[in-house]
């Protein structure tokens, strides 16, 4: 028997850089609103651990390293055949790797004793990637440096139409720039979240820079008339933001026939990060 699980991508509604940390990573906040679009993953029992995607990974594959991880944090030498579909663009600031490793690991913690606690469970998450911590949950949380959820916020109703254009953004590159460009005073200079406005993201004249063709882009969805719009996360992926959903699928619609070389998509916003289907055997106690 195999589980079916569609694993969410996410939507950084604003995101702000604070600071540039002694390790070189940087501390955020963003408020992260998860989305249906979502890759597809197949896990099935199997007699050790492999994990394959439809399309070419950089480096090693998520999944890989935080289901290892989580197998050997419960010293268990269960194996599984992992089969990853992907629909989430790469490079697009969607969150498509960390979203299809917190799927995993959520559903594995399930199958194998001893359940970890969701608490416990973050914790090994955030140690691979920022953004685990939020699809364990989903829904629109604020964020903070290391994936912790400062705070949650009510479900929302809103849409959204949303432009990837062929175009893989560097995250590592794009926080250079940040860098370079970003004047000292800004870095000390600390909005709080409730002044923050949805759309706003520090990334954007930065990605912007370093990849100019992206700047057309953020002027036709800005044209859209949503009641927001913006980048996520480092880019590539722009989006505006509806309340009403007949509008915003005819924007989706006729912005597809325009934009005929970028993926444009119509999503509705999830209260969870991931949803699955199916039964590999009874969860663990």
């Amino acid at each position: 028997m195999s589980l079916h699980i569609e694993a969410y991508a996410k939507l950084n509604l604003w995101l702000a850089v604070l600071a540039r940390r002694e390790d070189g990573y940087h501390t955020i906040q963003s408020l992260v609103q998860t989305i249906d679009l979502a890759d597809h993953i197949e896990v099935k029992p199997a007699s050790h651990l492999r994990v394959t995607c439809d399309v070419p990974m950089e480096g090693p594959n998520l999944v890989d390293v935080a289901l290892r991880r989580l197998l050997r944090e419960k010293r268990s030498a269960r194996g599984f055949s992992v089969r990853i579909t992907k629909r989430i663009p790469l490079g697009s600031g969607l969150g498509g790797g960390s979203s299809d490793a917190a799927a995993v690991m959520a559903v594995v913690n399930r199958l194998v004793p001893p359940r970890l606690p969701i608490s416990d469970l973050s914790e090994l998450g955030a140690e691979l990637g920022a953004d685990i911590p939020l699809f364990l949950t989903g829904g629109r949380q604020v964020l903070g440096e290391t994936g912790r959820v400062i705070a949650g916020h009510p479900p929302s109703d809103d849409v959204y139409v949303l432009v990837v254009p062929p175009i893989h953004c560097s995250t590592a590159d794009i926080y250079c720039a940040w860098d370079e460009t970003c004047p000292k005073q800004a870095i000390e200079k600390k909005v709080p979240s409730s002044e923050r406005r949805l759309g706003e993201n520090d990334l954007m004249g930065p990605a912007i820079s370093l990849v100019p063709e992206l700047a057309k882009i953020s002027e036709v969805v800005a044209g859209l008339d949503g009641e927001y719009s913006g980048m996520s996360g480092s880019g590539s992926a722009f989006f505006a933001a509806f309340s009403d959903y007949r509008r915003a699928r005819r924007t989706a619609v006729a912005l597809g026939r325009k934009m005929p070389d970028c993926q444009v998509y119509y999503c509705h916003s999830t209260r969870d990060g991931f949803s699955d289907e199916g039964t590999l055997y009874e969860d663990c106690d």
